[in-house]
Protein backbone atom coordinates (compact mmCIF):
# COMPACT_ATOMS: atom_id res chain seq x y z
CA UNK A 1 0.00 0.00 0.00
CA UNK A 2 1.00 3.25 -0.88
CA UNK A 3 0.26 6.69 1.22
CA UNK A 4 -3.60 7.42 0.75
CA UNK A 5 -4.87 10.26 -1.79
CA UNK A 6 -4.95 12.64 0.84
CA UNK A 7 -1.56 12.13 2.12
CA UNK A 8 -0.10 12.27 -1.21
CA UNK A 9 -0.54 15.17 -3.06
CA UNK A 10 1.44 18.81 -2.07
CA UNK A 11 -2.53 19.90 -0.69
CA UNK A 12 -4.88 17.78 0.42
CA UNK A 13 -8.09 16.16 -1.66
CA UNK A 14 -10.77 18.16 -0.58
CA UNK A 15 -14.12 15.99 0.46
CA UNK A 16 -17.20 17.30 0.82
CA UNK A 17 -17.48 20.22 3.06
CA UNK A 18 -19.35 20.12 5.82
CA UNK A 19 -20.32 22.42 8.59
CA UNK A 20 -19.90 21.77 12.33
CA UNK A 21 -20.60 23.36 15.94
CA UNK A 22 -23.53 24.65 16.55
CA UNK A 23 -24.33 27.38 13.64
CA UNK A 24 -27.21 29.02 13.16
CA UNK A 25 -29.24 29.10 10.30
CA UNK A 26 -28.18 32.47 9.64
CA UNK A 27 -24.79 31.77 10.55
CA UNK A 28 -24.98 29.19 7.93
CA UNK A 29 -25.95 31.46 5.15
CA UNK A 30 -22.98 33.10 5.58
CA UNK A 31 -20.87 30.27 5.36
CA UNK A 32 -21.31 29.39 1.39
CA UNK A 33 -18.04 29.35 -0.89
CA UNK A 34 -18.43 32.78 -2.98
CA UNK A 35 -17.05 30.72 -5.73
CA UNK A 36 -13.55 32.53 -5.40
CA UNK A 37 -14.61 35.90 -5.61
CA UNK A 38 -12.91 38.66 -3.55
CA UNK A 39 -14.55 39.39 -0.44
CA UNK A 40 -14.82 42.33 1.78
CA UNK A 41 -12.79 41.61 5.78
CA UNK A 42 -15.16 42.51 8.29
CA UNK A 43 -14.12 40.94 11.71
CA UNK A 44 -17.77 40.36 12.60
CA UNK A 45 -18.73 38.47 9.76
CA UNK A 46 -18.03 34.60 10.08
CA UNK A 47 -15.41 33.34 7.09
CA UNK A 48 -15.89 30.30 4.29
CA UNK A 49 -14.51 27.62 4.96
CA UNK A 50 -10.45 27.60 5.18
CA UNK A 51 -8.66 25.65 2.80
CA UNK A 52 -7.58 21.91 3.22
CA UNK A 53 -4.38 21.12 4.81
CA UNK A 54 -1.15 21.17 3.33
CA UNK A 55 0.63 17.45 2.23
CA UNK A 56 1.75 15.82 5.62
CA UNK A 57 5.14 15.24 3.95
CA UNK A 58 5.81 19.16 3.15
CA UNK A 59 6.65 21.44 0.24
CA UNK A 60 6.29 18.61 -2.55
CA UNK A 61 5.07 18.84 -5.65
CA UNK A 62 1.67 17.43 -7.06
CA UNK A 63 -1.70 18.42 -7.63
CA UNK A 64 -4.72 20.53 -5.92
CA UNK A 65 -8.37 19.12 -5.23
CA UNK A 66 -8.70 21.52 -8.41
CA UNK A 67 -6.13 20.60 -10.85
CA UNK A 68 -3.43 23.52 -10.72
CA UNK A 69 0.43 22.59 -9.94
CA UNK A 70 1.37 23.43 -6.78
CA UNK A 71 5.01 24.39 -6.94
CA UNK A 72 7.18 24.39 -3.85
CA UNK A 73 5.40 26.34 -1.51
CA UNK A 74 8.23 28.64 0.31
CA UNK A 75 6.88 30.08 4.22
CA UNK A 76 7.85 32.73 6.19
CA UNK A 77 9.37 32.57 9.26
CA UNK A 78 8.54 32.95 12.61
CA UNK A 79 11.81 33.80 14.25
CA UNK A 80 13.23 31.05 15.95
CA UNK A 81 15.28 31.62 19.19
CA UNK A 82 17.80 30.02 21.07
CA UNK A 83 15.47 29.06 23.16
CA UNK A 84 12.67 27.48 20.86
CA UNK A 85 16.16 25.75 19.89
CA UNK A 86 16.71 24.24 22.76
CA UNK A 87 12.95 23.60 23.69
CA UNK A 88 12.49 21.42 20.21
CA UNK A 89 15.79 19.45 21.39
CA UNK A 90 13.81 18.29 24.36
CA UNK A 91 10.91 17.88 23.26
CA UNK A 92 10.85 16.19 19.71
CA UNK A 93 11.24 12.75 20.01
CA UNK A 94 8.03 12.98 22.42
CA UNK A 95 5.64 14.94 19.91
CA UNK A 96 4.27 12.35 17.53
CA UNK A 97 0.98 12.56 16.11
CA UNK A 98 -0.67 11.74 12.83
CA UNK A 99 1.35 13.89 10.97
CA UNK A 100 4.04 15.69 13.68
CA UNK A 101 6.77 13.72 14.13
CA UNK A 102 8.97 15.50 16.28
CA UNK A 103 9.70 19.40 15.68
CA UNK A 104 12.54 21.51 14.89
CA UNK A 105 13.27 25.52 16.10
CA UNK A 106 11.40 26.86 13.41
CA UNK A 107 8.07 24.48 14.43
CA UNK A 108 8.45 25.31 17.81
CA UNK A 109 8.83 29.22 17.24
CA UNK A 110 5.29 29.52 15.09
CA UNK A 111 4.29 27.28 18.01
CA UNK A 112 4.82 29.59 20.68
CA UNK A 113 3.33 32.89 18.73
CA UNK A 114 0.16 30.65 18.38
CA UNK A 115 0.29 30.57 22.42
CA UNK A 116 1.52 33.81 22.98
CA UNK A 117 -1.58 35.56 20.86
CA UNK A 118 -3.99 33.47 22.43
CA UNK A 119 -2.42 34.56 26.36
CA UNK A 120 -3.11 38.24 24.65
CA UNK A 121 -6.57 37.57 24.16
CA UNK A 122 -7.49 36.79 27.80
CA UNK A 123 -8.10 32.81 26.86
CA UNK A 124 -6.91 29.94 28.79
CA UNK A 125 -4.23 26.67 27.75
CA UNK A 126 -7.74 24.98 26.19
CA UNK A 127 -8.13 27.42 23.83
CA UNK A 128 -4.38 27.44 23.05
CA UNK A 129 -4.27 23.91 22.76
CA UNK A 130 -7.34 23.89 20.27
CA UNK A 131 -4.90 26.72 18.06
CA UNK A 132 -2.36 24.60 17.86
CA UNK A 133 -4.12 21.09 16.91
CA UNK A 134 -5.81 23.04 14.12
CA UNK A 135 -2.29 24.57 12.92
CA UNK A 136 -0.79 21.67 13.49
CA UNK A 137 -3.06 19.54 11.20
CA UNK A 138 -3.01 22.13 8.64
CA UNK A 139 0.87 22.97 7.89
CA UNK A 140 2.56 20.96 10.66
CA UNK A 141 3.46 24.80 11.97
CA UNK A 142 5.16 26.17 9.00
CA UNK A 143 3.69 29.28 7.94
CA UNK A 144 3.25 28.86 4.30
CA UNK A 145 2.63 31.55 1.57
CA UNK A 146 0.29 29.32 -0.45
CA UNK A 147 -1.72 26.06 -0.33
CA UNK A 148 -4.96 25.26 -1.10
CA UNK A 149 -6.70 27.07 -3.70
CA UNK A 150 -5.98 30.97 -2.27
CA UNK A 151 -5.10 29.68 1.93
CA UNK A 152 -1.90 30.92 3.48
CA UNK A 153 -0.53 30.87 6.89
CA UNK A 154 -0.48 28.91 9.84
CA UNK A 155 -4.46 27.67 9.55
CA UNK A 156 -4.66 27.88 6.06
CA UNK A 157 -7.18 30.85 5.83
CA UNK A 158 -8.22 32.16 2.11
CA UNK A 159 -8.37 35.93 1.58
CA UNK A 160 -11.57 35.08 -0.86
CA UNK A 161 -13.41 33.25 2.53
CA UNK A 162 -12.86 36.59 4.45
CA UNK A 163 -10.41 35.49 6.79
CA UNK A 164 -8.22 39.29 6.10
CA UNK A 165 -5.78 39.90 3.80
CA UNK A 166 -2.84 37.75 2.76
CA UNK A 167 -0.40 39.75 5.11
CA UNK A 168 -2.58 39.41 7.36
CA UNK A 169 -3.47 35.46 7.50
CA UNK A 170 0.51 34.76 7.37
CA UNK A 171 0.80 36.97 10.28
CA UNK A 172 0.94 34.50 13.57
CA UNK A 173 -0.35 36.66 15.68
CA UNK A 174 -3.28 37.97 13.21
CA UNK A 175 -4.25 34.79 11.81
CA UNK A 176 -4.14 33.11 15.79
CA UNK A 177 -6.39 35.99 17.11
CA UNK A 178 -8.90 35.58 13.46
CA UNK A 179 -9.11 31.62 14.77
CA UNK A 180 -9.99 31.70 18.13
CA UNK A 181 -12.40 34.79 17.30
CA UNK A 182 -14.56 32.90 15.05
CA UNK A 183 -14.32 29.95 17.73
CA UNK A 184 -15.79 32.15 20.00
CA UNK A 185 -18.75 33.11 17.84
CA UNK A 186 -19.47 29.80 17.17
CA UNK A 187 -18.94 28.46 20.78
CA UNK A 188 -20.14 31.73 22.71
CA UNK A 189 -19.55 31.84 26.41
CA UNK A 190 -17.14 29.66 26.53
CA UNK A 191 -18.60 26.90 25.04
CA UNK A 192 -15.63 25.99 23.64
CA UNK A 193 -14.14 25.05 26.65
CA UNK A 194 -15.97 21.90 27.10
CA UNK A 195 -16.66 19.00 24.36
CA UNK A 196 -14.57 17.71 21.73
CA UNK A 197 -11.58 19.70 20.60
CA UNK A 198 -11.25 18.31 17.38
CA UNK A 199 -15.30 18.71 16.66
CA UNK A 200 -14.53 22.75 18.26
CA UNK A 201 -11.32 23.44 15.27
CA UNK A 202 -13.87 21.24 12.61
CA UNK A 203 -16.42 23.96 13.04
CA UNK A 204 -14.16 26.78 12.95
CA UNK A 205 -12.15 25.45 9.58
CA UNK A 206 -14.69 23.51 7.75
CA UNK A 207 -12.08 20.88 6.13
CA UNK A 208 -12.65 18.56 3.74
CA UNK A 209 -10.67 16.08 6.17
CA UNK A 210 -12.95 16.64 9.41
CA UNK A 211 -11.16 14.09 11.79
CA UNK A 212 -7.40 15.37 11.26
CA UNK A 213 -7.62 17.91 14.23
CA UNK A 214 -7.74 15.15 17.05
CA UNK A 215 -4.82 13.23 15.72
CA UNK A 216 -2.44 15.65 16.62
CA UNK A 217 -3.86 16.21 20.17
CA UNK A 218 -0.98 13.90 21.85
CA UNK A 219 1.47 15.67 20.39
CA UNK A 220 0.29 18.90 20.51
CA UNK A 221 0.09 18.21 24.33
CA UNK A 222 3.77 17.94 24.66
CA UNK A 223 4.49 21.09 23.12
CA UNK A 224 1.20 23.04 24.96
CA UNK A 225 3.25 21.62 28.23
CA UNK A 226 6.10 22.69 27.03
CA UNK A 227 5.47 26.51 26.53
CA UNK A 228 2.60 27.05 28.78
CA UNK A 229 4.60 25.63 31.87
CA UNK A 230 1.94 25.32 34.29
CA UNK A 231 -1.14 26.00 32.33
CA UNK A 232 -1.31 22.83 29.81
CA UNK A 233 -3.16 20.86 32.23
CA UNK A 234 -2.55 18.12 35.14
CA UNK A 235 1.35 16.78 35.49
CA UNK A 236 1.45 14.38 32.02
CA UNK A 237 3.75 12.09 34.31
CA UNK A 238 6.15 9.93 32.70
CA UNK A 239 6.33 9.62 29.12
CA UNK A 240 7.18 6.89 26.49
CA UNK A 241 10.75 6.99 25.60
CA UNK A 242 10.46 4.90 22.36
CA UNK A 243 8.33 6.62 19.30
CA UNK A 244 6.72 4.71 16.35
CA UNK A 245 9.90 5.72 14.23
CA UNK A 246 12.16 4.29 16.53
CA UNK A 247 10.19 1.48 16.48
CA UNK A 248 9.11 1.32 13.10
CA UNK A 249 12.60 1.90 12.07
CA UNK A 250 14.24 4.30 9.71
CA UNK A 251 12.47 5.58 6.51
CA UNK A 252 8.94 5.27 8.27
CA UNK A 253 6.59 8.16 8.79
CA UNK A 254 3.09 7.88 10.47
CA UNK A 255 -0.13 8.65 8.28
CA UNK A 256 -2.39 7.81 10.90
CA UNK A 257 -2.92 7.44 14.52
CA UNK A 258 -5.90 7.25 17.17
CA UNK A 259 -6.22 7.65 21.21
CA UNK A 260 -7.07 4.43 23.03
CA UNK A 261 -8.70 7.02 25.94
CA UNK A 262 -5.89 7.76 27.95
CA UNK A 263 -3.94 4.56 27.74
CA UNK A 264 -1.76 4.96 24.73
CA UNK A 265 -2.24 5.08 21.30
CA UNK A 266 -2.07 3.16 18.32
CA UNK A 267 0.19 4.04 15.10
CA UNK A 268 0.23 3.38 10.82
CA UNK A 269 3.12 3.95 9.59
CA UNK A 270 4.38 4.00 5.69
CA UNK A 271 7.93 3.55 4.13
CA UNK A 272 8.13 4.97 1.07
CA UNK A 273 11.30 3.66 0.37
CA UNK A 274 10.29 0.03 0.71
CA UNK A 275 6.42 0.82 0.26
CA UNK A 276 5.99 -1.23 3.55
CA UNK A 277 3.17 -0.04 6.22
CA UNK A 278 4.07 -0.58 10.19
CA UNK A 279 1.56 -0.72 12.78
CA UNK A 280 2.56 -0.07 16.34
CA UNK A 281 1.18 1.05 19.64
CA UNK A 282 2.11 2.92 22.11
CA UNK A 283 1.61 2.96 26.15
CA UNK A 284 1.14 6.01 27.77
CA UNK A 285 0.46 4.71 31.34
CA UNK A 286 2.12 1.56 33.47
CA UNK A 287 5.07 2.67 31.97
CA UNK A 288 7.89 0.55 32.40
CA UNK A 289 5.00 -2.48 34.10
CA UNK A 290 4.30 -5.14 31.58
CA UNK A 291 0.41 -5.05 30.56
CA UNK A 292 -1.45 -6.00 27.79
CA UNK A 293 -0.78 -4.46 24.68
CA UNK A 294 -1.59 -5.31 21.24
CA UNK A 295 -1.36 -4.29 17.26
CA UNK A 296 -2.37 -5.86 14.51
CA UNK A 297 -2.00 -5.21 11.00
CA UNK A 298 -4.48 -6.74 7.45
CA UNK A 299 -3.23 -6.51 4.31
CA UNK A 300 -6.96 -6.87 2.40
CA UNK A 301 -7.72 -10.65 1.00
CA UNK A 302 -4.56 -12.12 3.27
CA UNK A 303 -4.11 -12.92 6.73
CA UNK A 304 -4.06 -11.06 10.05
CA UNK A 305 -0.71 -10.28 11.69
CA UNK A 306 -0.88 -9.50 15.57
CA UNK A 307 1.37 -8.90 18.39
CA UNK A 308 -0.02 -9.65 21.55
CA UNK A 309 0.85 -10.01 25.11
CA UNK A 310 2.17 -8.15 28.42
CA UNK A 311 4.36 -5.36 27.22
CA UNK A 312 5.68 -2.54 29.18
CA UNK A 313 6.13 0.34 26.91
CA UNK A 314 4.65 -1.01 22.93
CA UNK A 315 3.36 -4.00 21.23
CA UNK A 316 4.59 -4.41 17.22
CA UNK A 317 6.33 -3.71 15.43
CA UNK A 318 4.08 -5.23 12.38
CA UNK A 319 5.02 -4.36 8.70
CA UNK A 320 3.41 -5.64 5.71
CA UNK A 321 3.94 -4.81 1.80
CA UNK A 322 0.27 -4.00 0.76
CA UNK A 323 0.82 -2.10 -2.74
CA UNK A 324 -2.41 -1.43 -4.34
CA UNK A 325 -4.84 -2.65 -1.52
CA UNK A 326 -6.51 -1.62 1.62
CA UNK A 327 -5.11 -2.29 5.45
CA UNK A 328 -6.75 -2.66 8.20
CA UNK A 329 -5.26 -1.91 11.12
CA UNK A 330 -4.98 -1.32 15.04
CA UNK A 331 -4.92 -2.31 18.74
CA UNK A 332 -5.14 -2.18 22.35
CA UNK A 333 -3.93 -1.11 25.80
CA UNK A 334 -5.84 -3.05 28.16
CA UNK A 335 -9.55 -2.96 27.56
CA UNK A 336 -9.57 0.45 25.54
CA UNK A 337 -8.77 -1.16 21.58
CA UNK A 338 -9.46 0.45 18.37
CA UNK A 339 -10.15 -1.65 14.97
CA UNK A 340 -9.89 0.77 11.36
CA UNK A 341 -11.78 0.28 8.34
CA UNK A 342 -10.46 -1.01 5.44
CA UNK A 343 -8.64 2.11 4.31
CA UNK A 344 -5.47 3.92 2.90
CA UNK A 345 -5.66 2.08 -0.31
CA UNK A 346 -3.22 2.41 -2.73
Amino acid sequence: MKISTRGKVAVLVAGAVCIGGPATTSIAANLKHDGGAKTTFNEKRIPGPAGDPVDAFGNTQGKSAHGKKMLMLSTKSCGPTASDKAIARKISSKVNGSRLDGVDAGQVACARLILKATKSKGLNSRAGWIALMTAAAETTFHNYNGGDRDSMGLFQQRPSQGWGTPAQVTNPDYATKKFLSVMQQFYPNGKWKTGSKNDIAQAVQRSGVPDAYGKEEGATKVILDALWPGGGGPNPGPTNPYTPGKICGSGYKVIDSQALGKSGRAYLLYNSGNGKNCVTTLKATSLGKKSAVSSFLEVKGAKRSTDSGKFSYYAGPISKSASGKCVKWGGSVGTAAYTSKFEHCG
